[in-house]
């Protein structure tokens, strides 16, 4: 019984009338596990299809619904998340429907990779590539530079409430407008640092190791020079 196991296995067993029918079986049972595999995702190809008949830039997006540019460049990425607020200040922003901007696609992990280099490729992030020689930075590490900067801004636009009444309490700060302004930068930062690990998990651990200073990025120094809002100074 060893031996004929041997030869079934063998290349001449495969190439017999029987062996090529079991083959043939395999390969279709190996289809039919890669169709089951399949699994549905969140795609915002619609929302960017969207932009582009409207003639609108990400920036122009984000003034619009009042949310930041981090979190519509996260967007193009197959299978992330946003909340639902961010959702209907979009809709409300260019005035059109939710499956106007959202679709829910069927894909394997293989396509979810391809569909996602595309958005890359059609919506990518340009940063000042000295700075980021510089630094070492990989193309993951540019997008969390990205991020951070775009997340102070808007921290420092739109700060949580407990901070804005911590501010009051600290500097005696009457108005919002007042105690919005008086908040410390860094004291965004573990906000900021706790949302690049959430999204970027052992990657944004190893980015926190390189220790680039915050002001280094909030500066706009690895931006393009017409994409910057200016330096947020530390206070």
């Amino acid at each position: 019984m060893s031996e004929v196991e041997k030869w079934r296995e063998s290349d001449d067993a495969l190439n017999t009338k029987a062996g090529k029918k079991i083959y043939a079986e395999k390969a279709h049972r190996h289809q039919a596990n890669k169709a089951v595999m399949k699994k549905t995702t969140v795609s915002y190809k619609p929302l960017f299809k969207l932009l582009i008949d409207k003639s609108l830039k990400k920036k122009d997006l984000a003034e619009k619904a009042e949310i930041s540019i981090a979190t519509i460049t996260k967007m193009g990425t197959v299978g992330s998340h946003v909340n639902t607020d961010v959702l209907e200040r979009i809709c409300v922003a260019l005035n059109c429907k939710l499956d106007d901007i959202i679709e829910i696609v069927q894909v394997s992990d293989g396509e979810m990779m391809s569909e996602e280099s595309a958005y890359s490729e059609s919506d990518c992030l340009e940063l000042n590539p000295i700075a980021c020689k510089e630094y070492g930075l990989t193309r993951t590490e540019q997008e969390i530079v990205h991020f951070i900067y775009e997340q102070l801004q808007y921290y420092r636009d739109n700060p949580p409430s407990f901070m804005v009444n911590q501010a009051r309490s600290d500097f005696g700060s009457g108005s919002y407008e007042e105690a919005k302004k008086s908040i410390p930068t860094d004291r965004f930062y573990s906000l900021v640092l706790n949302e690049v690990i959430e999204n970027w998990g052992q990657e944004g651990c190893d980015f926190a190791q390189k220790h680039i200073p915050f002001k280094t990025i909030e500066s706009g120094y690895f931006e393009p020079e017409d994409e910057t809002f200016g330096e947020l100074t530390m206070i």
